[in-house]
């Protein structure tokens, strides 16, 4: 059996880079991450940089080094080989305006997207798999919300997308895998860094930059 650890990135701001608070959350993710014993082992990360901080913060919480593989398949709706145009999007965020909806939520419902982002689902879900087989451990795959994670689940579970499972920045999931590479189960943990979850857990801190 193995586990893969899916996250979405944390809250970045409009420069694509992860806010102070964001940080912080990450870092406090990781510690817990380690405690639970979900701490990746290597990482395939989006190559945007909101991804990948959020794998490197998650890592220093954890007071662990490990790889980070860029991989394009887990990039965001601009990036891949089925990658949305830049007027797709300005479409997609214009009607989740109107329609007062998250774009995550329009991109996944709008039947006018559904072709596409079925096709993003399965590259990736490739990505994982490859990951899977490349690497030993516990994989982790840090990526984004609506035009990738969800889908890619789908697409690995063989179900359809889980909409009561949308990811919120932050969130995690881990997937546990049998050896034909078949999901056995999808547990979702939601975002281990925020306040509520360092209490109950008693979590130390970041250190101060």
């Amino acid at each position: 059996m193995r586990k893969v650890v899916i996250v979405r990135h944390e809250v970045a701001d409009s420069n694509g880079l992860l806010t102070p608070e964001s940080h912080d959350r990450a870092y406090i993710a990781g510690v817990r991450m380690q405690e639970i014993g979900i701490s990746p082992d290597v990482v395939i990360s989006s190559p945007r940089p909101r991804a990948n901080q959020t794998a490197t913060d998650h890592m220093t919480g954890a007071k662990k080094q490990v790889l980070i593989w860029g991989d394009i398949r887990l990039g965001d709706s601009l990036l891949g080989d089925n990658a949305y145009t830049a007027e797709e999007v300005t479409a997609i965020k214009e009607l989740g305006a109107t329609t007062k909806r998250p774009i995550e939520t329009v991109v996944m419902t709008e039947p006018a997207y559904a072709d596409k982002l079925t096709v993003r689902g399965i590259e990736g879900a490739q990505a994982v798999i490859d990951g899977l087989d490349m690497y030993s451990g516990i994989l982790g795959v840090y990526s984004h919300g609506g035009f990738r994670i969800e889908v890619a689940i789908a697409a690995l579970a063989q179900k359809p997308i889980d909409l009561e499972h949308a990811f919120l920045p932050g969130d995690i999931a881990v997937l546990t895998f049998d050896d034909n590479h078949f999901v056995t189960t999808v547990e979702y943990l939601g975002n281990l860094g925020k306040e509520e979850t360092q209490a109950a857990a008693a979590i130390p801190p970041p250190p101060e930059k």
